[in-house]
């Protein structure tokens, strides 16, 4: 009877959720929902996308896999100046001067 429950674990974690991955999912996992986002990147689909819930939930190893595989490869592209559509496509449009078109004043010593 216990060794159905050995390697079946669920540990409580917040994570960022879309519409259509919670409604896939269903909310029975679902402890509290803490905030909702404008825009930010779902940690089940890995795309960027609008009106995201943070949820506290109890996840099974293999969604927490899947969470752990995706901000892996997020960080891995750069995080969010570097996995971010919208960054991105500021980058490609202004160059390598974007940060210091975005961020006026912040390290710009030197410059005129």
């Amino acid at each position: 009877m216990f060794e159905l429950f050995e390697n079946d674990r669920a540990i409580a974690t917040i994570a960022m959720i879309c519409g259509e991955c919670a409604g896939k999912r269903g909310r029975e996992a679902l402890l509290a929902t803490i905030s909702h986002k404008f825009y930010g990147l779902c940690l089940f689909c890995g795309e960027h996308k609008f009106n995201l819930e943070e949820i506290n939930a109890r996840f099974c190893m293999t969604c927490h896999g899947r969470i752990a595989q995706i901000t892996k490869e997020y960080n891995k592209k750069g995080g969010m100046y570097g996995a971010d559509p919208f960054w991105q496509k500021m980058r490609r449009k202004y160059g390598k001067d974007w940060q210091i078109k975005f961020k006026e004043g912040w390290n710009t010593k030197g410059r005129d």
